[in-house]
């Protein structure tokens, strides 16, 4: 610069360790306490890991900062700025039980296993 200062100019894009864009996005609880099923989030988690893993593979698939596509992939678990006693409740119950903690990571894990199989079956093709 003509004052000898510099300027610098980046820029970046973030990832989850899954792959999937957090920009405009963020990260996809595995399990959403601002929803339906707040009060039974334990019962939601064995009633609904195909729907789950579906949603995550979706968010896998976001690809690029798409502030319309965020909002409606946002729709299925709203952000909330409460801090509810019954959260924390719910954290202590999936931490001690180590069934459910595998539980609440299934859908996830089911959705990468997937994703890596798909990119696997193209890299061969």
């Amino acid at each position: 610069m003509p004052n000898g200062g510099e300027l610098a100019i980046t820029w970046s894009r973030m990832h989850s360790p899954a792959g999937y864009v957090l920009d405009g996005l963020g990260v996809l609880p595995n399990i959403c306490t601002s929803k339906p099923f707040k009060n039974d989030a334990v019962g939601m988690l064995h009633y609904e890991q195909d729907r789950l893993a579906r949603q995550f593979q979706d968010w896998r698939r976001y690809d690029r900062v798409d502030l319309g596509l965020a909002g409606t992939l946002r729709r299925n678990c709203p952000a909330s700025f409460e801090t509810l006693a019954s959260d924390l409740d719910l954290a202590a119950k999936i931490l001690l039980a180590p069934s459910i903690y595998r539980l609440a990571l299934a859908p996830s894990v089911k959705a990468t296993v997937a994703a890596r199989e798909k990119a696997e079956r193209r890299r061969r093709s």
